[in-house]
């Protein structure tokens, strides 16, 4: 193909036959699913972190971290996954509750605590 010079609809490589709204390639379509492929991923089941509670019940961690009475670098080492004091912790748990109407335990939660 010259470059500005028409190409009829025939002549073109892997387009969409006009005898079928969707051709006879479809079925074959790298895109489409695959015979014995397998489903979609599912996400493992484990205790939420705040960060996955953050993203599934949609507040803000300044929002948590004034309700908890807690430095935001508090919430922010939740997150990361980096140790905190078992009674901050216990606030924070204790104002998501109150923020988000839910009932979570610290033990259901994956979160560093230190002793």
């Amino acid at each position: 193909m010259m470059n500005g010079s028409i190409v009829p609809l025939s002549n073109r490589v892997g387009m969409v036959e006009a005898s079928s709204p969707i051709g006879p390639r479809a079925a074959s379509s790298p895109i489409g699913p695959r015979a014995g492929a397998s489903p979609a991923p599912t996400i493992p089941t484990q205790r939420p972190n705040l960060f996955l509670l953050m993203l599934q019940h949609h507040f803000q961690l300044l929002d948590l971290a004034r309700a908890s009475r807690q430095h935001p670098f508090v919430l922010w080492n939740m997150i990361l996954g980096h140790p905190v004091k078992s009674e901050q912790a216990v606030q924070v748990v204790g104002a998501l509750n109150e923020l988000c109407g839910t009932t979570y335990a610290l033990v259901q939660m994956e979160v560093n605590v230190q002793e």
